[in-house]
């Protein structure tokens, strides 16, 4: 298979960032002395995780532009800014041109709509949730934020379904990344940006009255971000993967 310089980096899970947050937390005790560490961990891990997510989709424009003159020509223009890849929409340019480029290198018509099968999808949910929990159900930080746990295992189901990513629209000829019933932004950016930002240390810390009765609400808690970054991740790695595929036999 064709491998460019950041193709490990790319295909490697950012799963594994929170597999490094459990074993590096072992050795905490689970004393309430613990409980301090709680907030810096979790925004740590966060964090790493939403950078890891940014700067794999910039590396797969890179791959994509060494490969394809005519995208790189593009590519370099300065209106076409596809920003920090932080945000949904940043997410949803870099996925449609992965699909632009899986069509080129395709023979078959149907490529993208057979790319996420029912039992694809299953097991990327799979990934995102039940692993998730099965990961951290153990460790210190479901002690630290244990009802913020339980909410989760007691409701990705339906907070993650099937039907909510990947979805391929016949009339239109178009795969979705999200839908908007997992509501991006309020979940995961805004938190990005108050973390990396360190808006916190000037925000007041009770949220608005909007916002505590908002549905939403419910699922602002870091095992619900970590989810959808995790699908996210698994969603790209399986497209780059087969771009790179597809690369290969037309070389």
């Amino acid at each position: 298979m064709k491998n460019g310089i950041h193709t490990k980096f790319i295909r490697t899970p950012i799963f594994g960032i929170l597999e490094d947050c459990v074993n590096a937390t072992k050795g905490i005790g689970d004393g309430i002395d613990s409980y301090p560490l709680c907030e810096y961990i979790m925004q740590t891990t966060f964090l790493k995780m939403t950078g890891a997510s940014e700067q794999k989709l910039k590396c797969i424009l890179w791959e994509i532009a060494t490969n394809d003159f005519e995208f790189r020509y593009d590519f370099l223009k300065p209106q076409n800014n596809y920003g920090e890849c932080s945000s949904i929409k940043d997410k949803q340019k870099v996925f449609k041109e992965l699909i632009k480029e899986i069509n080129k290198l395709s023979r078959e018509s149907n490529v993208i709509k057979d790319l996420f099968s029912n039992n694809v999808k299953d097991v990327i949910k799979n990934k995102a949730t039940k692993e998730i929990c099965d990961l951290l159900k153990d460790s210190i930080i479901t002690k630290w934020q244990e009802r913020m746990f339980l909410r989760f295992t007691r409701e990705y189901n339906n907070f993650l379904k099937t039907s909510f990513f990947c979805n391929y629209d016949d009339k239109k000829n178009n795969l979705s990344l999200i839908e908007q019933s997992l509501n991006f932004e309020s979940i995961v950016f805004d938190q990005r940006n108050r973390c990396a930002h360190n808006l916190i240390s000037y925000q007041t810390n009770l949220p608005r009255l909007s916002v505590l009765v908002d549905k939403n609400y419910d699922y602002q808690n870091y095992f619900f971000r970590f989810s959808i970054l995790v699908l996210l991740d698994e969603i790209f790695i399986k497209m780059y993967s087969t771009y790179l595929e597809l690369l290969e036999k037309n070389v």
